[in-house]
């Protein structure tokens, strides 16, 4: 059997008339029975997940530098249970990121440059890992037209080797029905520490996964 539960939240207040507050709670519960091998043996593994978000943004130069800072952390704890066996599994995920956009319009164009620092922190039972990012974005708009977007980020983990990423995409109005767009980045993801070092009745980590 299989039961799910899950409780959203979501709100905001305009603080000033350049000042906005947001913030998100999410809770999630689930619980799946399984056939642990026997006629009346049932094994079960609950799982609880906490997600909590809150976010500050701003606006300066009449709206044309925009800031924003946020910070979330996400909790999941599972518990298996069968028949002469229990484990608890638990994981912990907290984020603080910060992002800044200027924009400017000059003649037929406009322009925006957006800066982001990310730092977050990735735990699960005893074993951590840490990531550190930048990440930059320049675009420009020709006349509604014509749109260019260039971006790139790096990214310092204290498991995996240091990655530099970028992405580009470049699109066109041909006419008011047909749009052309085209792009080329390359990206990077690496294995959570769930996926490394979790375990339970049906599944166990692998350590020598790699991004």
């Amino acid at each position: 059997g299989y039961r799910h539960t899950t409780l959203n939240f979501k709100g905001g207040l305009q603080a000033t008339e350049n000042v906005a507050l947001d913030i998100v709670v999410r809770r999630t519960k689930d619980r799946v029975e399984l056939d642990a091998g026997g006629a009346d043996s049932t094994a079960t593994a609950d799982t609880e997940q906490k997600f909590n978000r809150m976010g500050v943004s701003w606006g300066t130069l009449a709206g044309r530098w925009r800031h924003g800072v946020s910070v979330s952390d996400a909790k999941t704890e599972r518990v298996y249970v069968s028949p002469g066996y229990t484990s608890t599994d638990m994981g912990d995920k907290r984020k603080y990121a910060y992002q800044t956009d200027y924009f400017l319009t000059h003649d037929n164009n406009d322009q925006h440059l957006t800066l982001a620092l990310e730092t977050e922190q990735e735990s699960h039972n005893s074993t951590t890992m840490d990531t550190r990012s930048v990440v930059t974005e320049y675009g420009i708009n020709f006349s509604d037209t014509y749109h260019i977007n260039a971006a790139a980020r790096y990214d310092h983990n204290s498991l995996f080797k240091d990655a530099a990423t970028s992405h580009v995409n470049v699109s066109s109005w041909l006419s008011d029905a047909w749009r052309l767009h085209t792009s080329m980045g390359e990206g990077i993801k690496n294995p959570t520490t769930v996926e490394l070092f979790g375990y339970g009745l049906t599944y166990s980590g692998n350590v020598n996964l790699r991004p």
